[in-house]
């Protein structure tokens, strides 16, 4: 007799807030049960009150102006070679759709997305070596 897996309610995914590329400022918030049938539009929103009514996260995370949203690493995936993004496939791992669903561009329990400043990125992009210490 086959055995039917079950999809769970929702799924869990880390954000990867980033607030600056150079100095490597990234914060983690997790996200638990959100349904699949979401939309990337619905995530954003989602993520957006979990920032406002985090009480871990530094004032200045809070005030980042977060606007693209990115996936970082799959569950049990190879991560990137970047600690702080991953540099490769824009077309492909950003989403910038909002109205597809998240089963619709293939998140998956325990995915990690990075969400960041797509100015900040573009620039960090240009030299992605250079990291500030001071």
């Amino acid at each position: 007799m086959a055995e039917v897996t079950e999809k769970p309610p929702g799924i869990r995914i880390t954000i990867r807030l980033i607030r600056s590329f150079e100095y490597r400022s990234i914060k983690n918030i997790v996200i638990k049960s959100i349904p699949i049938t979401s939309t990337v539009g619905e995530l954003l929103k989602d993520i957006g009150k979990e920032i406002h009514k985090s009480s871990t996260l530094p004032p200045p995370f809070k005030k980042t102006n977060y606007d693209t949203i990115k996936i970082f690493t799959f569950a049990h995936g190879q991560k990137p070679n970047s600690t702080a993004i991953n540099l490769e496939d824009d077309d492909k791992f950003i989403l910038s759709n909002l109205d597809n669903s998240l089963e619709e561009v293939n998140l998956e329990n325990e995915v990690e997305l990075s969400y960041f400043n797509r100015a900040d990125y573009d620039k960090f992009k240009l030299n992605p070596v250079e990291q500030q210490w001071n």
